[in-house]
């Protein structure tokens, strides 16, 4: 329980109006501590202590969350504070209490799921600004500098510096923007009982290209280990599709985008593992995001069109 031991649960909940019974410290979270709290008649919550976002950070989180949910996006609900704040602070760090999603996490997802998630992300975008929301980033590419030039990885590295200052310059305009995700891999979507996909942590959502969140979904969602599925791409396409169509100039960017999106990602992971929190075992972890991107390269935008698109001439 290591750290969770040192998160005072009792004294943290005291700052809400929920009865809790008992809690448990929770697996997984590169940057987060989390407790599930268990309370009467099967209600159940996740306690996160917040261990680098700042308080306004958490704040935006939890309007983002409130927002969403009231137009229909299934995810969890924020609870206030007993006064009203929306989230709170303990020794220094902001906590935040949501309400806990039952169903399922899987770590590969198959078409009717990777179906669901698409029809998800979709009505994600469909819900309009939010307010403070700010413009955003790729997740890891500020990691770029910090890894170039380590020797952790020397050819990886010589491809961040020749390919991400070139595909940041290239970076679609003109594109439509709204709320997103922007780190919707497969262990941030819980499925329920009726099969629908409720999207979790939006720690890293902002207001951004509509086009590079579906590119970075296909990239947690539709990857195998040998690389990008087409055959998975076009479960989760043709499930977005359904609720929200791409234009011509959306599916063109989505190569280009998903090859940005695996590099930064890549990037992390190595700046994580490699320096951050050494770990001889994740070390090449950066790697199936190194492939993805190699693929990117040569990938005709054709590849995101499913069969059906074409034979309509879609």
């Amino acid at each position: 329980m290591g750290e969770a031991r040192s998160f005072d649960v009792a004294a943290v909940l005291d700052l809400y109006d929920v009865e809790h019974v008992s809690w448990s410290p929770m697996a997984g979270g590169n940057t987060n501590i989390s407790v599930l709290v268990e309370g009467r008649d099967g209600a159940r919550w996740v306690l996160t202590r917040c261990m680098e976002h700042p308080m306004e950070a958490v704040e935006q989180t939890v309007r983002l969350l409130e927002h969403v949910n009231a137009h229909g996006v299934r995810t969890n609900e924020p609870v206030r504070t007993r006064n009203g704040d929306l989230c709170g602070l303990w020794q220094g760090r902001p906590v935040l209490l949501k309400t806990w999603v039952d169903g399922q996490v899987f770590e590969s997802l198959g078409s009717v799921q990777l179906e669901a998630v698409g029809k998800s992300l979709a009505r994600l975008h469909g819900v309009g600004p939010c307010e403070g929301l700010a413009r955003g980033r790729v997740f890891g590419v500020e990691h770029v500098a910090s890894v170039v030039g380590s020797g952790l990885d020397p050819e990886f590295e010589a491809l961040l510096e020749r390919r991400v200052p070139a595909l940041l310059a290239q970076w679609p305009q003109m594109l439509p923007v709204g709320v997103v995700h922007g780190d919707l891999f497969a262990d941030n979507v819980v499925f329920t009982g009726d099969g629908s996909a409720c999207l979790l942590d939006f720690e890293e959502a902002s207001m951004h290209t509509l086009a590079f969140d579906v590119a970075m979904t296909l990239l947690g969602c539709a990857m195998e280990p040998g690389g990008l599925s087409q055959e998975r791409s076009w479960a989760l396409l043709g499930g977005y599709e359904r609720v929200r169509k791409l234009d011509v100039e959306e599916r063109a960017a989505l190569g280009p985008l998903m090859e940005l999106c695996a590099l930064a990602c890549g990037a992390w992971r190595l700046w994580r593992y490699g320096m951050d929190r050494p770990d001889p075992q994740k070390l090449h972890h950066h790697r199936p995001m190194m492939r993805a991107a190699q693929q990117m390269v040569s990938c005709p935008a054709s590849f995101f069109m499913p069969e059906r698109w074409n034979k309509a001439g879609l």
